[in-house]
């Protein structure tokens, strides 16, 4: 073999390993998504401490931020809860109140704005 040809398949080698890798480093861009909430319903009022919050999973996303906060986002008092989880559901043990849960998408270089839902826990 010629030594234009070894330098050719070289070049062609070392061009195909590099576009196989950019594929790892591509970051699908899910800042104009939305993590769809499915539990509890918004507004729920409820005596059950116990909850299973749980929302779709969103393609392009590698964890979700998770706030639990009350009495609501836009004024909280008491953050009572601020975590990162890879699954799609989070059970949380809440005491009477009322509270606002919200996820919001992530990635390495993107993220989704928060959706919130609003939840009332009472003692009866």
């Amino acid at each position: 073999m010629s030594d234009k040809i070894r330098r050719l398949v070289g070049i062609i080698l070392i061009s195909a390993i590099v576009l196989v890798s950019c594929e790892d480093i591509i970051v699908e861009d899910i800042s104009s998504d939305t993590v769809l909430l499915r539990a509890p319903a918004d507004n729920i009022v409820t005596n059950t401490k116990k909850h299973l919050l749980w929302w779709d999973e969103l393609p392009g996303v590698s964890q979700y931020k998770l706030i639990v906060v009350s009495p609501d986002y836009e004024s909280p008092s008491i953050m009572l809860l601020d975590t990162l989880v890879t699954d799609n559901t989070f059970e949380v043990e809440l005491n009477a109140g009322k509270y606002q849960w919200c996820v919001s998408g992530q990635n390495t270089g993107y993220k989704t704005s928060y959706n919130c839902r609003t939840m009332e826990i009472t003692n009866e």
